[in-house]
């Protein structure tokens, strides 16, 4: 139990926080609890529901369809979009019949300049996320083409850079 003077992660985990003046446990604070829209992670938007990260689409197509979705259950963005999650864009596949899917859609190519504008968002401290965001592709896209240009940062290290940009440059600046 925690005690009243306690100080708590103030993303909404309700983590106790083990020292500093830090309102957030690291890497709470881009959760974006505050937000009824949620939060986007891997290419994705995630929202609490009952105290627990869920997926958005999945949660939709679980109040479409009026029960809990399966282990083996994976929702399917018809447009590929995985950011559009409109019901009529959501339907309920298997594993293999997701992965047949996507391994038959044909590819699309990076242009020299689209790589060279993905390297230098990403270097100016922007993370995966927000790289394919402003660029239009999936965040899995986005961080294979990454990883073949560049060495990838760790969460530690965005987080450093991002603090030696100052709090002058935030995510709003990017958009």
């Amino acid at each position: 139990m925690n005690s009243p003077s306690q100080k708590l992660c103030a993303c909404g985990c309700r983590a106790p926080l083990t020292k500093g003046r830090n309102r957030y446990i690291l890497g709470h604070n881009r959760r974006g609890t505050g937000s009824p829209d949620g939060w986007l992670h891997q290419g994705q938007r995630y929202i609490y529901v009952d105290g627990k990260a869920r997926a958005f689409h999945r949660v939709i197509v679980e109040q479409k369809l009026g029960r809990q979705l399966g282990p083996g259950e994976v929702v399917h963005h018809i447009d590929f979009d995985p950011l559009n999650n409109d019901p009529a864009n959501l339907t309920v596949l298997s594993r293999t019949e997701h992965f047949l899917v996507h391994m038959t859609q044909p590819v699309e190519p990076w242009p020299e300049e689209e790589i060279e504008q993905a390297v230098a968002l990403y270097q100016s401290g922007m993370t995966i996320d927000e790289v394919a965001l402003a660029l239009g592709r999936s965040y899995y896209a986005t961080r294979r083409k990454l990883l073949k240009c560049i060495r990838l940062r760790t969460p530690r290290e965005t987080h450093a850079l991002r603090r030696s940009l100052g709090s002058s440059s935030t995510r709003s600046d990017w958009q």
